[in-house]
């Protein structure tokens, strides 16, 4: 028989407050879940750091993945940090930090599919026993007999360090309090047992519960069992195992349950009163702020870990980039560069010889993210240390390549347009290393675009040469160089910024600093959002 595939539960843990907003989202195998700013989107989060289409979710027929849509700042799955182009799959009860946001998934099993490998075995009500939910007027009289015992207890689980800590001491304390020493605390999936998280016996193997009590639970209602026929029953049964009574709790992390607290007795142990259960139910709520807590702070050291390293690598590489405006000798800039996340992995540098000639170059790593930001970082300051020490412009691209042709994977590659400027002949001479993206101004308004001629990409064939080829250059004329992040922005109806837009900006001025802010004024207002979908990177030079 075909095994139904399962269905996707996200629950919200945490996160800033949104009129009119769920705590809970489903998607069936057919249909994707689609999570960002946008209006579109199936689950909309209004805040700066979403990208409009941030992440999706979907199946892919075999299980459920999420998978990042290009966003700036990516997805947090559990402890992995999921960046544009990659996915990671989804599995029962793990933790999605997307922005500002912490949300909890499940996959919805159908109720015929058959108990996981790993599972608890449970057994279910036999004749004479009895299920019945708790009523709340009984817990909170009964929970202040106990009042001492379930602030010790929280105490104790405050101190915890980690999740697995706090599953043994809050079976350590229970089984103090009742006596008793069959406790267990595991997770539910599903309205069944899932991984044992700690247990009063041993490593917890066999033990076995009432699955009618695991379902109340489930359902968020503290849940009895009451046997008036403890030696009645066939097979491994509750009466078999001589259980006479059993109390099940939810522990709850936010709205959604996420484990239970198991305590039964057995034959020779007094049955369980309601100031049992009503201590069962409140140390329960005790072991879900733990769990909270435990959760809040390791997704806060992560995400703080995270932020501090990124912060470092963007202020290394803005060490190595020229200002943002300034004048080389008789070349006037403006430089923009915007990370697509935290790291770019577009370069920029501009060094000035002691011969008066000014170089500049404007270069693209594959891919994105912190890989490509190491590559960009490995790149630039080898480009820098070369030009510094006077090299010619076509033997430090020449270098470059021979060095990072042998070491970097198939695929893995930088673009390039690198010039260096004659000041005293007003000649450019310039290496396009399959860059493309270069554009002059002459004073009179006229675009050409002859100084992008393409070529081979550096880091493809260790032994490529590449050739400089000279331009002489008007006085007063501009030259623009930027990455594809430009070009390739889209809209939200998918369309490109494009080249026609970018000569119509370049047309209209030559000023370096001008320029660069016109374009970026008038590509954030067609991309409707402050940050993009790749890195961009704008340099305009002007030849006084």
């Amino acid at each position: 028989m075909q095994t139904q595939p399962p269905a996707i539960v996200l629950d919200l843990i945490e996160g800033p407050p949104v009129e009119g907003f769920r705590r809970r989202w489903r998607s069936e195998p057919d249909r994707s879940l689609v999570i960002g700013r946008g209006k579109d989107c199936g689950i909309q989060l209004p805040d700066p750091s979403i990208s409009r289409r941030h992440a999706e979710i979907a199946f892919d027929g075999v299980e459920w993945l999420l998978r990042d849509l290009g966003s700036r700042h990516g997805c947090l799955v559990g402890d992995r940090l999921v960046e544009s182009g990659s996915d990671a799959m989804l599995q029962s009860w793990q933790m999605i930090q997307i922005g500002p946001w912490l949300f909890r998934c499940r996959l919805d099993i159908p109720e015929n599919r058959s108990g996981s490998a790993g599972s608890v075995t449970i057994s279910d009500m036999q004749t004479g026993d009895r299920i019945r939910a708790l009523r709340p007027e009984e817990v909170g009289p009964l929970v202040r007999r106990r009042l001492d015992a379930v602030l010790m207890a929280g105490e104790s689980l405050g101190s915890a360090k980690d999740e697995a800590e706090a599953a043994r001491l809050a079976v350590a304390r229970v089984a103090e309090g009742v006596g008793r020493a069959r406790v267990a605390l595991v997770q539910v999936i599903d309205g069944e047992l899932g991984q044992l998280l700690a247990a009063s016996e041993g490593d917890g193997r066999g033990f076995e519960m009432s699955g009618s009590l695991l379902r109340e639970a489930a359902a968020g209602r503290v849940a009895v069992l009451e046997s008036d026929a403890p030696t009645h029953g066939y097979g491994v049964s509750i009466a078999a195992l001589g259980i006479r009574s059993a109390c099940c709790a939810p522990v709850r992390v936010g709205s959604a349950v996420a484990a239970a607290l198991y305590v039964d007795a057995r034959e020779h142990d007094p049955r369980a009163d309601d100031d049992t259960n009503a201590f069962v139910t409140a140390m329960a709520k005790i072991v879900g702020l733990a769990l909270s807590n435990l959760r809040r702070a390791s997704l806060e050291r992560h995400r703080a870990a995270l932020e501090a390293d990124l912060k470092a690598a963007r202020l290394a590489q803005r060490i190595m980039m020229p200002p943002e405006k300034g004048q080389a000798g008789s070349v006037s800039f403006a430089v923009l560069n915007r990370p697509g996340r935290y790291v770019a992995g577009d370069l920029v540098g501009l060094e000035r010889r002691e011969s008066g000639r000014v170089c500049f170059y404007l270069g693209d790593v594959t891919g994105k993210g912190v890989g490509a930001a190491m590559l960009m970082g490995i790149a630039q300051s080898y480009l820098n240390a070369s030009l510094n020490s006077g090299s010619p412009i076509e033997e430090a691209v020449k270098g470059l390549n021979a060095m990072l042709a042998p070491r970097l994977d198939l695929g893995q590659f930088i673009s390039m347009w690198l010039g260096e400027y004659d000041p005293e002949r007003r000649v450019l001479a310039a290496i396009d290393a399959g860059h493309g993206y270069a554009l002059l101004r002459t004073t009179g308004g006229e675009i050409s675009d002859g100084l992008g001629y393409g070529g081979m990409l550096i880091a493809i064939d260790p032994a490529q040469k590449f050739g400089r080829v000279e331009h002489p250059i008007p006085q007063g004329s501009t030259l623009l160089l930027f990455s594809d992040g430009l070009v390739e922005q889209t809209d939200s109806n998918n369309r490109q910024f494009g080249m026609d837009r970018v000569r119509a900006v370049l047309s209209e001025t030559g000023d370096p600093g001008v320029l660069v802010g016109r374009l970026e004024t008038e590509l954030r207002s067609f991309a409707g959002q402050d940050h993009y979908n790749d890195d961009l990177t704008i340099a305009a030079f002007r030849f006084e």
